[in-house]
């Protein structure tokens, strides 16, 4: 759960995830970015990966009534094709043996059907790719000792802290 107030909220909210399941969808996408950077960078000579090293930015917010999530890359990104499939089960990109194309169809599962939210991909060819995870705050909730599945994100006067 997330407590606390961000740029135009108002009142005291909670962010109630299912901390194995969110860990779960986390790797999954920083996974398959570390093997898409990894693919870039066998198709680039090694002067231009030293120019333009590989990152992954990951960021937090809130806006409105959403906890949102971006986890993006600087990697070549991906087609339009590629992005009407991507969470499709069994629909995979990488070679034989590297992947059960799986991954990204369960991390839409976790994030849409278990949490309420929304989880989008944004790709360009030669622009890397973001994902972009959005999952509801309860502004009615009061907090109160975490499940055991769940996880706790407090914010309080600047810090943060997970219990």
């Amino acid at each position: 759960m997330y407590q606390g107030c961000y740029g135009i909220c108002t009142s005291p909210s909670v962010l109630t995830a299912l901390s194995v399941a969110i860990n779960q969808v986390f790797m999954n996408i920083i996974s398959n970015a570390i093997d898409a950077l990894s693919n870039y960078n066998s198709q680039r000579p090694s002067a231009e990966i030293y120019l333009n090293l590989n990152r992954i930015w990951i960021t937090t917010e809130i806006i409105g009534a959403n906890c949102v999530i971006r986890i993006a890359d600087n990697g070549s990104g991906m087609t339009e094709e590629v992005k009407k499939r991507l969470f499709d089960p069994f629909f995979i990109t990488k070679a034989v043996g590297k992947g059960t194309g799986l991954g990204l169809s369960i991390s839409y599962q976790i994030i849409v059907e278990k949490h309420g939210g929304t989880l989008k991909c944004l790709s360009e060819i030669g622009q890397g790719t973001e994902f972009l995870i959005e999952i509801p705050l309860d502004f009615n909730k009061e907090i109160t000792s975490s499940k055991q599945s769940t996880g706790v994100w407090t914010k309080s006067s600047g810090s943060e802290k997970i219990t």
